[in-house]
């Protein structure tokens, strides 16, 4: 949305009208990394990061029209166990890179804001790099051009002429594997393979940039177990691998609910309360499942608000934007930019009529 629409709307106390209309309504944010670039760093993923200078200037924006608050208190107040605070909204950081806590924490305490996040423990355990960052890094590395990659009996021709159109196909690469991967298990054996074929050839990985890496480190259990003392931060579970959990065998969710869970218990010494549903995936077999391991909350990335009464299993949230102005960042947040777009195609429907 045009920047000067935007001022106008401010000017007019559109976004004050549109936050008393959903008062009662509690918002959830979904964060992934969080980093700037700085020249000195080894590397920039192609995949789009939060900025935290403009997630700054958006939270002190966002503080007059939301009154953040913890998972906790959501669920609570969702349950009616608590009185609804207005304009409630909780922000959500996945995946548990590292960057959350070294870039994304000093602007949580800055501004008083409490912070929940999300690690999938064997990567912890294991520091494994997550596929996306692997494959990002030496498709930057390696000599890619022209390249034809086989996917389900097509072809994506890797184009790196220049760093947007090398994003294009790193997209498509991504898309194919996972439209043609028979499982998720089997798209993610055939990403990290891909990146391990390139690695050899270019005799180059993120392994190697990893210790001093602000972009794709995760996470240390120490770091986790010294951040989770703070009343403020929670620790949920993304699973124990990062699978997508939505249609898969019983057996094999539930081991990654329990896992998981106990995991985060082990190294902080606290329940762990809160999930979050993997790339969005989950059925009625999940939702179960979570509530037969003792969760009490579970995030999807379906975009919307939640309401008293609600399902605290399968709630919604909307994305946090990477960049922007505090102004763009408010509109995206409140869901005022949705309800336009929806409007808008509304509108257009009519017209064609």
């Amino acid at each position: 949305m045009k920047q000067r629409l935007l001022k106008l709307f401010l000017l007019l106390g559109i976004f004050r009208i549109w936050a008393l209309l959903r008062r009662s309504q509690i918002t959830i944010l979904m964060i992934h990394g969080t980093r700037d670039a700085d020249p000195a760093d080894a590397w920039q993923p192609l995949r789009p990061q939060a900025s935290v200078r403009d997630m700054d200037a958006a939270l002190a924006l966002m503080k007059r029209y939301f009154n953040f608050i913890s998972m906790d208190d959501a669920i609570a107040m969702l349950k009616g166990e608590k009185p609804l605070k207005p304009n409630s909204c909780v922000l959500t950081f996945d995946d548990g890179y590292r960057n959350n806590l070294t870039d994304a924490l000093p602007l949580l305490r800055k501004h008083g804001i409490p912070g929940l996040f999300y690690p999938a423990t064997a990567h912890i355990d294991q520091q494994k790099v997550y596929w996306i960052d692997r494959l990002d890094y030496i498709l930057q590395k390696a000599d890619v051009e022209g390249r034809e990659i086989q996917i389900g009996g097509q072809s994506v021709k890797i184009d790196a002429s220049s760093r947007g159109a090398l994003l294009n196909s790193y997209r498509r690469i991504i898309m194919g594997f996972k439209q043609h991967s028979e499982s998720d298990e089997a798209m993610q054996h055939e990403l990290y393979a891909l990146a391990s074929k390139l690695e050899a050839e270019a005799d180059d990985s993120i392994d190697r940039v990893i210790d001093n890496d602000r972009w794709a480190a995760l996470m240390s259990w120490e770091e986790i177990a010294q951040a989770s003392q703070a009343p403020d931060l929670l620790f949920g579970s993304h699973t124990v691998d990062h699978v997508l959990i939505g249609n898969d065998r019983k057996e094999r969710v539930r081991d990654q609910l329990v896992n998981s869970k106990a995991a985060i218990e082990q190294h902080t010494g606290k329940p762990c309360d809160h999930f979050c549903y993997p790339a969005g995936s989950w059925d009625k077999q999940a939702v179960e499942l979570l509530a037969e391991s003792g969760y009490r909350s579970a995030v999807t990335s379906d975009f919307g608000t939640n309401r008293v009464g609600d399902n605290p299993l399968i709630l919604k949230r909307y994305p946090f934007p990477n960049s922007g102005s505090p102004l763009n960042t408010l509109a995206h947040t409140s869901g005022l930019i949705y309800a336009l777009s929806a409007l808008k195609q509304r509108l257009r429907g009519k017209a064609a009529d």
